[in-house]
This record gives C-alpha cells, sequence and structure tokens, in this order.
C-alpha cells in the first residue's frame, strides 16, 4: 500500500450532457441549486497502471457549494490485479464499481 499511496484522476475533456437549470431544490438548506450532468473523460492511474475512462457526473452547484456524485466500472485485469480465488471454489468477479460524492466550498476571502 505504501508503493501506491495514491489514486490520481487526470481529466482531458469534459462534455456537458444536461446542462444546468436554477430549478432545483436541495433537500438540505432549500435553497435553488443547478444540476448539470457531466461526462469527464481522462486516464486514472491506480497501482502504477493508467487506464482511460469517461466518468459521469451529476454536479449540483449552489453559491456554497458544488457537489459531484459519480460511479464508475472497472474491472481488477485492466488495473493488472488478477481476481483471486479461494481453492479454485470461491472466484471474486473481475468487475467492480467504485462510487463517490465530492464536496467543493469556496475560499474565504
Amino acid at each position: 500500500a505504501s508503493r501506491h499511496s495514491q489514486i490520481v484522476f487526470t481529466s482531458s475533456s469534459v462534455k456537458v450532457t444536461a446542462p444546468g437549470s436554477g430549478d432545483v431544490s436541495s433537500a438540505a438548506s432549500g435553497t435553488a441549486v443547478d444540476l448539470h450532468r457531466l461526462h469527464v473523460r481522462g486516464i486514472l492511474e491506480i497501482k502504477g497502471r493508467r487506464t482511460e475512462v469517461e466518468v459521469p457526473l451529476e454536479v449540483r452547484l449552489s453559491p456554497s457549494e458544488l457537489v459531484a456524485t459519480g460511479q464508475l466500472e472497472l474491472q481488477l485485469r485492466d488495473l493488472g490485479i488478477v481476481p483471486p480465488s479461494v481453492a479454485g471454489v470461491v472466484k471474486v468477479a473481475d468487475r467492480f464499481s467504485v462510487s463517490f460524492e465530492i464536496h467543493a466550498h469556496p475560499l474565504a476571502r
């Protein structure tokens, strides 16, 4: 784990699939937020292996916060990992998903 302590994503392009609309209400605050749907293409680096991916994102933008959520389907073999098995009886699936939620706030001035 110390040899590969980071997962790095470097974006190369962003495509807007549904532009923002100001009529969505935030459940937490009740304030209007802009909802955007994007597809972000780039390179994902895990365990030193680079894989090109496209990540669908839902982005909610309010005056006080940006929240991006997404899910990415990957395969262990694409990352250089052989799916383990126990005595050839119990096998681990090659395909898995990674879900994430990112919160960003403006810097205080």
